[in-house]
């Protein structure tokens, strides 16, 4: 039984990442000159949404095993990351590059896991492998590379948000479009 073959309450989960991921990208993108505080904030109202909005999946398609632990870890981290930055912005923008690092890495682990699990539904997994790597890279880089800008930060989430919400609407039309026709 195929993951895709689940009721359409996981797609629209995976549906709202994906839009706010489109979102928040274009809006980090549109902001990186600006100073750090607010796109720490942008960062921690969007994680927080990711968050949430991957719970949901997780919740959705853990009778699958699908990866759903990554994507509850995901989610942890994301909720988390969130309101740390929404509640204590003035005290986390030291560690912002990092807070980033880690929740990319989490982010990073769960499209790759969901891309394996994808693999046999077509192309459009693809763009899900590409987006966990991306994730995984660009985290990783934050984590090791102390001297990255905060222009740097900004940069790699707004791309990771655009990437990852590009994926995620991919796949939950996919499987919207699947669910429909069986």
């Amino acid at each position: 039984m195929s993951i895709l073959d689940d009721d359409q309450r996981a797609s629209w989960s995976l549906l709202l990442r994906g839009v706010a991921g489109l979102l928040f990208g274009f809006l980090a993108l549109a902001w990186l000159g600006a100073p750090a505080a607010p796109r720490a904030l942008l960062f921690g109202g969007y994680a927080l949404v990711d968050g949430l909005a991957t719970a949901s999946f997780a919740m959705d398609v853990r009778r699958h095993d699908c990866g759903s632990t990554f994507y509850f870890i995901r989610a942890a981290v994301g909720v988390v990351a969130g309101l740390s930055m929404l509640f204590f912005p003035d005290a986390l923008l030291g560690t912002f590059r990092i807070l980033v690092g880690v929740w990319a890495v989490s982010v990073g682990a769960a499209e790759v896991v969901l891309a394996a699990r994808l693999r046999h539904e077509g192309p459009r997994a693809t763009l899900s492998v590409a987006a966990g790597m991306f994730a995984l890279l660009g985290g990783v880089g934050l984590l090791v590379v102390p001297s990255l800008s905060a222009y740097s930060v900004g940069g790699t989430f707004a791309y990771l948000a655009l990437l990852s919400g590009a994926a995620s609407t991919s796949v939950a039309t996919r499987w919207q479009e699947h669910v429909a026709h069986a």
